[in-house]
């Protein structure tokens, strides 16, 4: 099957936000991805599994109460978007094992009944393969024995993108710097689901600059006193000081 992406921008409304941080020890960076989907349109196509909306309290809404009591879907199951990393020879075959995520994989639970979005942070260690790598964005589902299987998917390569992919070292930063994409995701019968996905590399603390490739810690003593530029990394000397490690 072909690699297929719209090109066509359009709107989703934004009405979910989950958040889930995914720091490894070793890890230079985060790809921060937000997804938004709208998979009320295509409720069809998970059939069987119930919707997850709760309202205030945690008690479930009446519709999904009715729906699950019509014996239309069943509580044993649940949807899960999962957003997966990996180099391009490892991933020529559409519906894989979700397992097959070299470079990093997350996923967070979704709901079906409204327009949402979800952020799905991807930890990474390094830079070289942001010269070359697949994106995959999956939709599986989940039975109560924790068995997982794609429903529908999507996977492209991006080339290139340490030079335009933007990055971010300061914490909370909620800014719009993405890069952005709209994707269709298949089904193995053919059928389609549109969703938008923007995402950008955040560095972790005390890496900064393209790619996360420059090392800086801030410091006030003996060994120094200076900052990091929050966007190149560089040393900057604090009032008074002077030199390559502003020690004089």
């Amino acid at each position: 099957m072909n690699n297929r992406m719209f090109s066509t921008p359009f709107t989703i409304p934004l009405t979910l936000l989950l958040l889930c941080r995914c720091w490894t020890a070793n890890a230079e960076g985060l790809i921060e991805a937000l997804v938004e989907y709208n998979f009320n349109e295509t409720r069809a196509l998970f059939e069987g599994c119930c919707p997850t909306n709760v309202v205030s309290g945690g008690h479930e809404d009446s519709d999904v109460s009715a729906t699950k009591g019509s014996g239309l879907c069943s509580a044993n199951c649940s949807l899960h978007l999962e957003l997966c990393l990996t180099t391009t020879r490892q991933s020529n075959n559409f519906f894989r094992s979700p397992s097959n995520c070299s470079l990093g994989r997350n996923s967070v639970p979704v709901t079906i009944d409204s327009p949402a979005s979800v952020k799905l942070p991807v930890p990474v260690e390094g830079s070289s393969w942001l010269m070359e790598f697949d994106v995959i964005l999956r939709i599986v589902k989940e039975d109560r024995n924790k068995s997982r299987s794609v429903l529908a998917e999507s996977r492209w390569t991006e080339n290139n993108l340490i030079k335009t992919l933007p990055t971010t070292s300061v914490p909370n930063d909620l800014g719009s710097n993405f890069v952005h994409r709209n994707v269709v995701m298949w089904t193995p019968l053919g059928e389609n689901i549109s969703v938008s996905l923007h995402y950008r590399l955040r560095c972790k603390r005390h890496f900064y600059g393209q790619g996360c490739g420059v090392f800086c810690h801030g410091q006030r003593g003996t060994h120094g006193n200076y900052e990091c530029d929050p966007d190149t990394g560089h040393v900057v000397c604090l009032d008074g000081w002077r030199g390559d490690r502003c020690t004089e």
